[in-house]
């Protein structure tokens, strides 16, 4: 492969590169040179010429093969060196990456970044690329090639030196390597990342958007929801079962109490449908079913000890039920069971909450729960800065009576309107042509 790409790199004079200012070599993001502004069309900046033509030519063919080929963007940058009190390399790629917006369709764009000075070398790459050229591709792909910057960087400060000691002595071998390990590394790692994107595989996902779908061994969100619904299905059925009453509260006297606060608990599960439907409504359904056989547990009377019956609910029953209980059950407030002795005829009436029992309330007159809803006056409205109130009316269907509840109504929250101001914009700012990709900080670097 080395021969391969010795045809391509020629003799390179760097001294012009090695032995002008200092100052005029240290970039920033917006300093370098744009190769896709208004005059140019390429793919590579080499603002201080470290590549010769016939390398140039070289990568710049890769880099075309790859827009016609697969539509990804390929920009090749060299520098001398970067401002380090700054930046580091990573930082200086992604701001350079996504001011210019390299990267077409997609976010499919990769920046190839060479610091000499530094001894940076980083392949960062768009957002649309990162499956295709994983961090740990990056990173192989750069050490697979880094050998030859190292010994490129090696002459370079040799001849550096010589200069710097006044011996002009430097021979055509020592810029010669000088040149090749640069030139070489550089123009590797641009045929790697092409021949990792023009794989069949590669070219089938980013012309089609088809890849095969790998066997994923990892939970999927589906998994995780499954095993949440079944963690929460389980930790509401111990709950439920702590909860139930004991033999000694399902007794006549405490048996009504016992069952409304367990129904309570029942009811206080039914949200949970919101997240979880089936499991959650299966069980709410089968609690509701244990609620009802509570009521049916055998009870024994308490004057003569023996077994009680339960009334059947036809309109005889109804004479062991006080006025009040009646219109209970006429509104749907609450259900009754009536109890009877089957030697001494004695009977006991249990009280429980009925399908409508949260739209009234317990009259302050009579104690049935019998008021229902008539009116609701807004006395004050809320304002930005203050909470309001207003008054509903309740009128008891058995006496009478009429009744209000006071209550409170929030403040109304100001809604916040956000500017634009302080975002900075994103990559193609800069007037370049680039295809206005982004990148999210993928790809690896390393020193050489």
């Amino acid at each position: 492969m080395k021969k391969r790409f010795l045809s391509f790199i020629a003799f390179a004079l760097f001294a012009g590169l090695l032995f002008s200012q200092e100052q005029q070599w240290i970039f920033t993001p917006q300093t370098v040179a744009n190769p896709k502004d208004a005059t140019h069309n390429g793919w590579i900046s080499d603002p201080n010429d470290i590549l010769d033509r016939n390398a140039e030519a070289f990568i710049d063919s890769i880099c075309w093969v790859l827009k016609k080929g697969v539509d990804v963007e390929m920009a090749v940058v060299v520098i001398w060196s970067f401002d380090e009190e700054r930046y580091d390399a990573f930082d200086f790629c992604q701001e350079l990456f996504n001011y210019w917006g390299i990267g077409s369709a997609g976010n499919k764009g990769v920046l190839v970044f060479l610091s000499v000075a530094t001894s940076d070398i980083r392949i960062h790459t768009g957002a649309g690329l990162e499956g295709l050229l994983p961090d740990a591709v990056c990173y192989q792909i750069i050490s697979d090639n880094k050998r030859h910057l190292s010994e490129g960087k090696e002459f370079l400060n040799k001849a550096y030196e010589y200069k710097q000691q006044g011996n002009d002595s430097l021979t055509n071998d020592m810029l010669y390597q000088a040149c090749m390990g640069f030139e070489l590394g550089v123009s590797m790692i641009c045929y790697d990342i092409s021949e990792t994107l023009m794989t069949d595989e590669a070219r089938q996902e980013l012309i089609l958007g088809w890849k095969p779908k790998p066997i994923d061994t990892s939970f999927s969100w589906w998994d995780w929801y499954f095993i949440l619904a079944f963690i929460v299905f389980t930790w509401l059925g111990v709950k439920m079962s702590k909860a139930e009453p004991k033999q000694e509260e399902l007794l006549l006297e405490t048996r009504a109490k016992a069952v409304n606060n367990y129904s309570d608990k029942v009811q206080s599960t039914l949200w949970l449908a919101v997240l979880f439907p089936l499991p959650i409504v299966f069980l709410y359904f089968f609690l509701r079913k244990h609620t009802g056989e509570m009521r049916l547990h055998p009870a024994n009377c308490n004057s003569c000890g023996k077994k009680m019956t339960l009334l059947p609910q036809t309109s005889d029953r109804d004479q062991y039920l006080t006025d009040i209980q009646k219109k209970e059950k006429e509104l749907g407030s609450r259900s009754f069971d009536v109890w009877q002795c089957e030697d001494c005829k004695q009977t006991h009436v249990l009280s429980y909450k009925g399908k409508k029992n949260s739209s009234y309330l317990e009259c302050t007159k009579c104690g049935g729960a019998t008021s229902g809803f008539v009116s609701n006056t807004i006395m004050e409205k809320a304002t930005t800065y203050r909470s309001g109130y207003g008054i509903k009316t309740y009128c008891c269907a058995f006496c009478g009576a009429t009744q209000t509840v006071k209550y409170i109504i929030p403040k109304i929250e100001e809604s916040s309107s956000s500017g634009s101001g302080g975002r900075r914009s994103s990559g193609g700012s800069s007037g370049g042509s680039w295809g206005g990709g982004r990148s999210y900080g993928g790809g690896a670097g390393s020193k050489f």
